[in-house]
C-alpha cells in the first residue's frame, strides 16, 4: 500500500498544522469518553551538514507535547521505544512491528532535511493495524 502525500508551503505555523493533521489521522477510539490513543513518537531524522542535529529530539518532544496536551493521546516514552529498533523508520513493516510490540495504534516519525538553504520536513504517520501511512511533507528556503 503506498503511502498518502501532501505537499505544503513551509511557515512557523507549519508545524502546529501537521501537527493538527497528525492528530486529525488517529482515529476515535468509540463514541464516549474514548480512552486516549496510544501513539509512539520515534526521534526525527535530520540530514544536513549544518549542526542540527539538536532537532532529532527536540522536534519529537515537541510534538509529543502537543500531542498530550490534546489530551486525546497517550504518547508512549520515545526512549524505550526507539532503543531496540535502530534503522525502522523507513520500513512501513518494521514500525507496523514497533507499535504493534508497545501497545501503540500508531508511530509516528518524522526528518528534516536542509540542502543549500532549503529545509524540507517530512512526518509519517504508520498505523499498527492495516492501512496506508500517511505522508504529510513541507518545505521552505531558510
Amino acid at each position: 500500500m503506498g503511502a498518502a502525500r501532501h505537499a505544503v508551503p513551509f511557515s512557523s505555523r507549519l508545524l502546529a498544522a501537521l501537527l493538527a493533521v497528525a492528530i486529525a489521522a488517529l482515529p476515535a477510539v468509540g463514541q464516549t469518553a474514548p480512552p486516549p490513543v496510544r501513539v509512539i513518537v520515534l526521534p526525527f531524522q535530520v540530514h544536513s551538514a549544518r549542526p542540527l542535529a539538536y532537532l532529532e529530539q527536540s522536534l519529537a518532544d515537541l510534538l509529543t507535547t502537543r500531542l498530550e496536551a490534546s489530551g486525546a493521546v497517550d504518547v508512549l516514552e520515545p526512549d524505550a521505544a526507539t532503543a531496540p529498533y535502530k534503522g525502522a523508520r523507513g520500513n512501513e513493516p518494521g514500525l507496523r512491528d514497533i507499535a504493534r510490540e508497545r501497545g501503540a495504534r500508531f508511530v509516528i516519525t518524522g526528518s528534516v532535511t536542509e540542502l543549500a538553504g532549503q529545509y524540507s520536513l517530512d512526518l509519517r504517520v504508520a498505523p499498527a493495524e492495516g492501512g496506508a501511512a500517511t505522508t504529510l511533507d513541507a518545505s521552505a528556503a531558510g
